[in-house]
């Protein structure tokens, strides 16, 4: 959960934040900040203010103002999000307000076909996280999903709303099946309210977005969206559940990468109450799953790797034993990306809210993953090699060395 409060209450329009702003005698906007530097010497190169604090930054794949270069998408909270030149410094466009609910937070963008057709793709928000409700109140106001223009910044029409009054917290992605189909997959609810792992065939939302009847023909779409149907349960409005939970939500981005070599991405899906399922992209079938971890949480994605002697991709990612909001410690775990089984673990006594990242080697199935922990780390005797420490708050960078090490 997130707070978006500041002394004098929390900002839940344009108008309270003009106020705090002339209160602490500051020009509007006066809360959030976009700094460039500079590689090579962290030289500042400009500085741009925003109405909020933006934590995720979208930089590629859309070209907002048409001049052969790529621009960014900023989000974060208090309903920031907008569009940015990150050569100038300079805003492109600030997000349709009628879509925002200021005291809410915009997650990361996803870039969308063409559906005006002008050359612009469009864009994709999840949008929630209200910090006015306590953990134990279980009914929330309904997270959404909102696409607008990407030239304008401009709302396409109605938002999508989360189901059962689930709120959300989870950045979207779009997946492409070997026929063309795409669906957006997402999640809904939260650490203490049961959620969903969700989708929506793009055809469906574009139509529930602009009004439109289920036969009406949909702009840069294809595929036939029938290899799911009968692995899915539908909800309303199109949305469909692919993974229901019953105490807790699912939160945290799934991984989309090929693990059959089919040439479609497979799914990966890490919900917050422990589970983790590989889903075969093309046709939604279970690869595997582990209940390993119940009773466990995880604010972590699945990081791919290759972490043991074979040349299938394995899987990182951070656990923490407890419940929300008490954790006792957390686990730094590897899964067998083969069968999900645990090839190593390690016990560290803080708890994380982050990811794994995961680094590229040059030898041959050694990948390497960067994590954090705090005190000291003692000499590691289980297949582990440290090759960077720091006293007190350390980031490690660490290769497995498991089956290989063994074999040798």
């Amino acid at each position: 959960m997130t707070s978006n409060k500041f002394p004098g209450g929390t900002i839940r329009s344009v108008e309270a934040m003009k106020t705090r702003c002339a209160k602490s005698g500051e020009r509007y906007p006066c809360v959030g900040r976009l700094v460039a530097l500079r590689g090579y010497d962290g030289k500042e190169l400009w500085r741009m203010r925003v109405f909020a604090t933006p934590f995720q930054i979208n930089c590629g794949n859309i070209d907002v103002d048409q001049d052969g270069k790529f621009d960014c998408i900023a989000s974060g909270r208090l309903g920031t999000a907008l569009a940015f030149d990150p050569r100038k410094g300079a805003v492109l466009w600030s997000i349709d307000t009628s879509v925002v609910h200021f005291a809410w937070n915009f997650y990361n963008a996803l870039i969308m076909p063409d559906f005006t057709q002008d050359g612009v793709p469009e864009v994709l928000f999840t949008h929630g996280g209200d910090n006015k409700y306590k953990a134990e109140m279980h009914k929330r106001d309904a997270g959404r999903l909102v696409l607008v223009d990407g030239r304008s910044g401009h709302s396409l029409g109605r938002y999508l709303n989360m189901s059962e009054y689930k709120e959300t917290y989870i950045s979207p992605v779009l997946h492409t099946t070997k026929d063309g189909s795409q669906y957006v997959l997402y999640g809904d609810g939260g650490e203490t309210v049961k959620g969903d792992f969700l989708g929506i065939a793009l055809p469906d939302l574009f139509r529930h977005v602009k009004n439109l009847p289920r036969s009406a023909p949909v702009p840069s779409t294809r595929g036939s969206y029938t290899s799911w149907r009968d692995k899915v349960e539908y909800l309303e409005n199109g949305v469909f559940a692919i993974y229901r939970s019953t105490l807790k939500g699912v939160m945290t981005t799934p991984t989309l990468v090929d693990m059959n070599n089919d040439g479609v991405r497979d799914i990966a899906m890490s919900a917050y109450d422990g589970t983790m399922t590989l889903y075969d992209g093309d046709t939604l079938n279970v690869m595997w799953t582990t209940t390993t971890f119940l009773g466990y949480e995880s604010y972590s994605s699945l990081a791919p790797g290759y972490f043991n002697s074979d040349d299938h991709l394995d899987f990182m990612l951070i656990v923490n034993k407890g419940a929300f909001p008490t954790y006792k410690y957390s686990l730094k775990v590897v899964l067998d990306g083969t069968n999900g089984n645990v090839l190593w673990q390690m016990n560290v006594t803080q708890y994380a809210q982050t990811s794994i990242l995961v680094a590229r080697t040059t030898e041959t199935y050694r990948d390497a993953f960067v994590f954090r922990v705090q005190g000291v780390l003692d000499p590691d005797r289980s297949g582990v090699r440290n090759l960077l420490l720091r006293r007190k708050t350390q980031f490690v960078i660490k290769t497995l060395l498991l089956q290989r090490d063994r074999d040798r």
